[in-house]
């Protein structure tokens, strides 16, 4: 009986490390971040959208949240020509060249006013970090400076209503892919210092869903086999 007591112990041993190992291997196998024209996890590498591939969406109603007044601005997003710079892989992200990001056609809106703006972006151009979230297929689109500086924007809506520029930070954006992939700048907290006379408002962030994507389409954030 005790030797039958002991096989079973063994047995059930040599199960739970060939099932360890099995788990492993299984994790191992996956992961990181790519791309993927399927939603497929993990992403074949033949359904990797390769390097150079130009990342194309805007936003129609992209927001500066302020206590001195709303700017809204009707078109937002890339320069043209922002495109990966890597497909990712199971151990790393995908890198991308954000060439240039622009803000067009704002204006301020308060009680009293409703009045044109102009948005400066500086230190251009930018890096971009798309990372997988797991078990889904949408992840996070992080900007950071390629060597100029962080994201900044200088915006003028006359010096007695708004005229400041504005410190984005390295802000990490939520990235969500599908047929028609999309991503969001949920209220990102900018920090503000008043150019020419201006004036800065006391609180302020940055808000927009860049939902018009074009290119490429569908387009899935999954881990890479």
């Amino acid at each position: 009986m005790k030797r039958l007591i002991a096989a079973i112990g063994v047995t059930a041993i040599v199960g739970a490390i060939c099932l360890a190992l099995y788990v492993s291997g299984a994790a191992s196998a996956a992961g990181g971040t790519t791309l993927c024209k399927k939603e497929e996890s993990p992403c074949a590498t033949e359904n990797h959208y390769a390097t150079g591939t130009a990342l194309v969406t805007f936003s129609t109603a992209a927001e500066f949240l302020t206590t001195n007044g709303n700017v809204i601005c009707e078109k937002s997003g890339f320069g043209v020509n922002s495109k990966t710079t890597s497909t990712g892989s199971n151990a790393t992200s995908v890198q991308m060249n954000i060439e240039s990001y622009f803000f067009s056609g704002c204006r301020i809106q308060t009680p009293a006013v409703d009045h044109l703006c102009t948005v400066t972006v500086l230190n251009g151009p930018y890096t971009g970090t798309i990372s997988h979230t797991v078990g889904t297929i949408n992840g996070t689109l992080t900007v950071a400076s390629s060597g100029k500086g962080n994201m900044a924007a200088k915006v003028d809506c006359g010096a007695s209503l708004l005229r400041c520029e504005f410190a984005f930070g390295t802000p990490t954006l939520e990235f969500f892919g599908g047929s028609s992939w999309r991503y969001l700048a949920n209220r990102v907290k900018l920090t503000g210092t008043p150019y020419e006379g201006g004036t800065c408002p006391k609180e302020s962030t940055w808000y927009g869903w860049y939902n018009t994507a074009s290119s490429p389409i569908p387009l899935y954030v999954e881990d890479s086999a």
